[in-house]
């Protein structure tokens, strides 16, 4: 608007009237999450993203921008704000956040500009819906006339669309409940089903079970009312897993046992036995298992005739004096000891079985021995052979006492010193040449390896042959020695007996031969094992991991593995339109499936993620793989210290994968790119050189947290390093899913066989020499992955082959202390690599202690500046 304006000389001047900025366009507001609440119950504070286009018209100086929240219902605003940082730019972006917003909430936004003198006109109002929060407790109840079971109706107050409800129950010991780690198990329910019961026969022995249930609609609220049930039953102990290390020396009439620790999860022990059986000469243990049946056969109505005559119980220790030895010897003449189990027997005829007693031994002859130990099922009597309530160890290594020399024999005087002298000396000589060839046999005998009561993989010498990794620019590979592992490929006709199913388990290269024993005392034979329900194998194997791979063997089989092209959705919860999903370029590539970088468009918000798919060529077993990494990444479900499933398409075409997508890449490359160049040097420096130290203790920080969330879901990881970690925003450490880990991200650290390959440098004692792999597993492989962070990147073990790790682990072998590495830190690591696995910290332990570490080290380094 302009004017005229006489002044004061008669002269004519134009003017110009202040006038209102235009409106500013708003082009989105979505909110800032796509759920507001961290399971379980921690609700995030509901922020809007709001984007919006300059103005036209200013008419003035641009002072700010007002951004203002309406009820949906109208009325006035109910929380304002300006904004005053880039006022020149053509597009502008602000998250705004008021305690005001509600999830799952409609609102209205506004924008308007303000020059310097007017305050101009509002947008048209721009309608959002806050996304899903946390739900209220639901209301749960005892059920009527059940062993153990609960009611419940939905909460008060959903915040959202209600998805279903969760039922967690967690079953620690009656007795001793911190001797173990609690174990929880979920079900999940749909919004219409309203009630959970389990029989007590269905509940692990000798358990306080506790039942919460949750209701969920992004993720699990509030939970109800706690429901403790009590299970009385007692079962035998699992099997006693002998130590590992070199047999103790015996001597000619004995020979000692170090006693391998008994859970008393199932029940509390009684007694437990040291029976010792006399091995045939140069007869193995598999020999040995045949003649007198495997340990927990042996002196049973099941055992072969040799199994009930041959064995006898040297010794019998109370559950108290057992608890407070280390170590027994076999053969001191001693008495047997505890009364009751040395007479116990689960013969029919006891008398069959030798006398007990630590009776003196032979010498130079073989023998073995087993632990076996009975769980106190709280009668003062019961039958024989009715319920078995004991478990047995392994056989030890057979170990050879020596042999007795014979004493010196006194030589006459004979006529002529010199003849007599020349005589002795001939003696002496022939003597000591026949002793010193015995020691030598007798030494090259005692060389029996390790005592260990799981069987051991069969294996070639591991080759230096490298295998070539696959094209993937996300994780550059590294060479690894190779070592093939052989197994053996069954059909459904393979089996028949018990034996073959045990056979079959111990084959396996997934690490199921440590279950071998609880389908033998549960008599589960070819049939059985293919007609296992859900809940049957879950009672078997508990854990979630190894528990998919024995599904997914079984089926594979049965040779009828399931299609993963299916009408209806897997897991519908996570069910993902597939015209939602947009792919873009490939991250990464396996033998049978890519991953490529994603965009997912949900409720108007478009996220960033990683999707992975399988190749078109890919077989029937490769898509029952991809669905059991479904299976496990909806049971682990979401942390910020995981790559997390965000969802997946598996109806109406080939099952597809997506998942969170991780921006700074793996953390394996950002270490070596962030290597100062002193550390590849040969001759390191002992100071100068400068790393980010708390942002490599909080890599630390950060992975135990995760893993400390996968334990507690009871899923082994079975390959934590670098090369599966990746890094999300603000250099958050994040453990990537196992078979995409396995499958993309890299594959030359893997010791190849027929079905998997193996992580040599990074697997665990126990994992190495005996296929067992455990939580505890993983916590050795942490120690590795902490050297790798604190060498920025560097290859465990250098140059040494896998041929040769295998040498050295046994004799104590372990990295070395990293250059620049701070002496707690490298104790944390050492700590991981104890050879007994209960020797080694928990993941929670870890945490708190690198926690610990990073608090100090941030102090003294405020100190110093």
């Amino acid at each position: 608007m302009f004017c005229r304006m006489l002044t004061s000389d008669n002269s004519v001047h134009s003017c110009q009237y202040p006038v209102d900025p235009a409106v500013p366009v708003i082009q989105t507001v979505a909110d800032e999450h796509d759920c507001n609440c961290q399971s379980p119950n921690i609700a995030r504070p509901v922020q809007l993203h709001v984007a919006w286009r300059r103005p036209d018209h200013i008419h003035g100086q641009l002072q700010a921008y007002r951004v203002s929240l309406y009820n949906r219902t109208g009325g006035e605003p109910f929380y304002q704000e300006n904004v005053t940082s880039g006022l020149q730019q053509e597009n502008l972006t602000a998250v705004v956040t008021s305690s005001h917003l509600q999830p799952a909430y409609n609102y209205s936004v506004t924008i308007s500009a303000i020059n310097t003198f007017y305050h101009g006109n509002e947008s048209n109002p721009y309608v959002v819906r806050t996304s899903d929060g946390c739900p209220d407790a639901p209301t749960v109840t005892w059920m009527a006339d059940s062993e153990c079971g609960v009611n419940w109706t939905g909460p008060t107050e959903t915040r959202g669309r209600l998805t279903g409800y969760n039922v967690t129950y967690t079953d620690t010991p009656l007795h001793n409940p911190g001797e173990s780690e609690p174990r929880v198990s979920h079900n999940t329910f749909s919004v219409d089903q309203h009630q959970w019961s389990k029989s007590l026969d269905d509940l692990p022995a000798n358990s306080r079970v506790r039942v919460t249930v949750r209701a969920v609609t992004c993720a699990a609220g509030d939970k109800g009312k706690e429901f403790t049930c009590e299970v009385s039953r007692v079962e035998p102990p699992p099997p006693p897993v002998l130590p590992t290390g070199l047999p103790p020396k015996p001597s000619a009439t004995s020979f000692p046992v170090v006693l391998p620790k008994v859970s008393e999860r199932n029940g509390l022990i009684r007694c437990c036995q040291i029976i010792v059986i006399t091995m045939n000469k140069d007869e193995s243990l598999a020999d040995l298992e045949t003649r007198v049946g495997e340990p927990d056969v042996m002196l049973t109505e099941d055992a072969p005739a040799d199994g009930k005559t041959q064995p006898y119980v040297a010794l019998s220790l109370s559950k108290e004096k057992y608890k407070s030895t280390k170590e027994v010897r076999i053969g001191d003449g001693g008495p047997c000891g505890h009364k009751w189990c040395c007479e116990r027997s689960e013969l029919a005829d006891p008398s069959l079985a030798k006398n007990p007693g630590n009776v003196k031994l032979r010498s130079g002859v073989t023998y073995t021995a087993a632990v076996r130990c009975y769980v106190d099922s709280g009668a003062r009597r019961r039958k024989r052979n009715t319920e078995r309530l004991f478990t047995t160890s392994g056989y030890i290594e057979p170990v050879i006492t020596e042999t007795e020399q014979p004493a010196a024999v006194p030589v006459a005087p004979i006529v002529g010193g010199s003849v007599a002298a020349l005589i002795v000396v001939i003696v002496l000589v022939t003597v000591g040449i026949i002793c010193h060839r015995k020691r030598n046999t007798k030494d090259d005998q005692n060389l029996t390896g390790l005592q260990i009561g799981l069987k051991a993989i069969t294996k070639d010498e591991p080759s230096d042959k490298v295998k070539e990794s696959a094209d993937n620019p996300t994780c550059t590979a590294l060479d690894e020695d190779g070592a093939t592992y052989e197994t053996t490929i069954y059909s459904s006709a393979d089996l028949v007996t018990v034996d073959d199913v045990v056979d079959f388990l111990r084959a396996t290269d997934e690490g199921l031969g440590q279950y071998a024993a609880v389908f033998r005392k549960n008599r589960v034979d070819g049939v059985g094992a293919l007609s296992l329900t859900g809940d049957m194998l879950a009672e078997l194997v508990p854990e979630v991991g190894p528990r998919a791979k024995l599904q997914k063997a079984l089926q594979e089989l049965k040779g009828d593995p399931e299609s993963t092209e299916i009408s209806k959705p897997v897991h519908s919860d996570w069910e993902i339109p597939r015209s939602s999903l947009t792919l873009g370029k490939v991250l990464g590539k396996g033998q049978f499936g890519e991953v490529r970088l994603g965009e997912l468009r949900k409720r108007g918000v478009t996220q960033t993620v990683a999707v992975k798919t399988l190749k078109e060529f890919a077989e029937d077993r490769d898509k029952e793989d991809l669905k059991g990494e479904l299976d496990i990444l909806v049971t682990v479900g979401r942390h910020d210290n995981i790559i997390s499933l965000v969802g997946a398409c598996t109806v109406e075409g080939p099952l597809v994968l997506v998942v969170e997508y991780a921006p700074n890449g793996c953390l394996k490359d950002w270490l070596k790119d962030n290597r100062p160049e002193e550390l590849n040097q040969t001759d390191i420096p002992s100071s100068g050189i400068q790393l980010p130290m708390d942002q490599l203790i909080m890599f630390g920080i950060d992975i135990a947290n995760g893993m400390s969330h996968l334990a507690a879901m009871q899923c082994v990881h079975r390959d934590l390093a670098a090369r599966n970690v990746l890094l999300g925003k603000n250099l958050t450490a994040k453990i990537s899913d196992f078979g995409l880990s396995r499958d993309i991200y890299e594959e030359s650290e893997y010791v190849t066989s027929t079905k998997s390959q193996l992580p040599v440098r990074w697997l665990a004692y126990e994992s190495l020499f005996y296929h067992v792999y455990t939580t505890q597993s993983d916590v050795w492989s942490f120690g590795i992955l902490l050297w790798e962070i604190m060498t920025m990147g560097k290859k465990p073990y250098g140059q040494t082959t896998g041929k040769e790790l295998m040498k050295l682990l046994p004799t104590g072998y372990r990295l070395e202390k990293p250059a620049v590495c701070p002496q707690d830190v490298y104790d944390v690591m050492t700590i991981c690599w104890e050879t007994l696995p209960e020797n080694r910290p928990t993941f929670p332990q870890l945490r708190a202690t690198l926690d610990r570490i990073i608090q100090d080290h941030t102090a003294y380094a405020s100190l110093m500046k």
